[in-house]
């Protein structure tokens, strides 16, 4: 593994380190794993097709407002949180936590996870 993909991985490992966080990963905007730290049982493969369409369906609904720009896709249940944020043109980032730890928290963990991860990929 390159190094930057290695310290885009180590970026979604300490992600998923925060208590009540299943797991981060990096998706294509077509659906496809890239990069990730899931350490809770999943199908990572449907989670990222699954997210994928999430964002393209949201963008879509959007645009009937005139507006593309999806910042976040938030998915509620009784015990689970899954968002799913626009990384940059060709990644997306998923992640899934749950319900019970506070949402300003896990915001404030992904702002940080998203800046890191693109100084990383844009070389910085």
């Amino acid at each position: 593994m390159n190094e930057q993909r290695q310290k885009a991985v180590d970026v979604l490992e300490k992600l998923s380190e925060v208590e009540g966080v299943y797991g981060a990963c990096l998706l294509s905007r077509d659906g496809l794993p890239v990069l990730m730290h899931w350490p809770h049982p999943a199908d990572v493969d449907t989670l990222a097709a699954m997210g994928a369409a999430l964002m393209g369906a949201a963008e879509t609904s959007l645009m009937e407002f005139g507006d593309r720009r999806v910042e976040t896709v938030l998915i509620v249940s009784e015990g689970l949180r899954l968002v799913i944020l626009g990384v940059d043109e060709e990644l997306l980032m998923l992640a899934a936590m749950d319900r019970s730890l506070p949402i300003e928290t896990f915001d404030q963990s992904l702002q940080v996870c998203l800046a890191r991860l693109s100084e990383i990929l844009t070389g910085g």
